[in-house]
């Protein structure tokens, strides 16, 4: 069975009485522009937008956590600020719906040492972040996905909603301006989450295509790239979960938006 609510809100199924619905996997495929992936347990975050009040409760509503900032020492907030990282844990994978003014230049305050920071509303890269005083990176931006720490490319982006460690020699700013990346490089990969039904031998899922669904709406495409496939706990089989990637002009992030694509850097890219 599969379901496309109206809107991001709760919805509810009806199906046949007394037909047996233990192993019914249901699917949302609803993923509207400014809806951004959270991964079951921890991620690191940040808030790509601006928010006339962003409550931790009402911005993110069914975490398991508080909203935990670092700053020489882990300490909760219950009003979410621009510009930091920040832990929250999650019950199960989902979309989050985040709507705001968007967020294309930032100078974020860092100290010496570790610090963990915020993304913006576009992609940032790495090398467009002016440092002032200058050269007072003495690390590489580390990102957390899929349980475990990764480090972003001197050559990849910081991504929206996605928070980030970094070591400073000493105190000063850290300038991102989004408008850079988008000036020197005319091309974005965007990506959305897809939820499908168990993959067993009496149900198969016919997973998206990616590049026919936002060619046909006239985007061009230049690669595509699919990350994860979860396995069904119950049976073995593999139940469909997949962020679906596609490198596009930056010229139809807001037609590719429309469709639930967001910007994101897939985990490995291509040549």
């Amino acid at each position: 069975i599969q379901s496309s609510p109206p809107s991001y809100a709760d919805y509810t199924v009806g199906v046949a009485s007394g037909l047996d619905t233990a192993d019914f996997d249901f699917g949302n495929f609803y993923s509207p522009a400014g809806a951004y992936h959270v991964q079951a347990g921890w991620n690191l975050l940040s808030l790509p937008v601006s928010m006339s009040d962003p409550v931790a409760d009402s911005v993110y509503p069914n975490a398991l956590s508080s909203i935990s900032l670092y700053d020489s020492a882990y300490h909760p907030v219950d009003t979410i600020p621009n510009g930091k990282g920040y832990w929250v844990k999650f019950p199960s994978a989902k979309n989050i719906l985040l709507q705001g003014n968007e967020r294309t230049l930032d100078t974020v305050e860092v100290v010496e040492g570790w610090n963990l920071i915020g993304a913006l509303s576009v992609p940032v890269g790495v090398g467009a972040i002016a440092q002032q005083p200058g050269s007072i990176v003495v690390s590489k931006f580390f990102g957390y996905r899929n349980g475990s720490y990764q480090a972003v490319d001197p050559d990849s982006s910081l991504v929206p909603h996605d928070g980030y460690w970094v070591k400073c020699s000493g105190a000063g700013d850290l300038i991102l301006d989004g408008t850079l990346s988008m000036r020197s490089n005319p091309y974005v990969w965007v990506g959305k989450m897809y939820v499908g039904g168990v993959q067993c031998d009496s149900e198969f899922f016919s997973p998206p295509d990616t590049r026919a669904l936002l060619e046909g709406t006239g985007i061009e495409v230049n690669d595509v790239l699919v990350e994860g496939y979860y396995v069904c706990a119950a049976c073995g089989c593999p139940d469909y979960a997949a962020m679906h990637y596609a490198l596009i002009g930056r010229d139809d992030l807001a037609e590719a938006g429309a469709l639930g694509f967001t910007p994101a850097d897939p985990p490995v890219t291509r040549d």
